[in-house]
């Protein structure tokens, strides 16, 4: 999430106007990939709770 954000930063001049859409791009990556992170976490998750129940009935 941090990447996109500071490559957004990196790009930016003082005094340039920021193009809404290019803005826009960047807000649904992060977005994107949020959610990916998230469905990653959640999938990990599961398997840890998994395992601990398998090794603690």
């Amino acid at each position: 999430v941090a990447v996109g954000l500071t490559v957004v930063g990196a790009g930016l001049v003082a005094g340039q106007t920021v193009n809404a859409d290019s803005l826009a791009n960047v807000r649904r990556r992060v977005i994107s990939r949020s959610k990916e992170i998230t469905d990653a976490y959640k999938i990990l998750e599961d398997a840890l709770n998994r395992d601990f129940r398998k090794r603690h009935p």
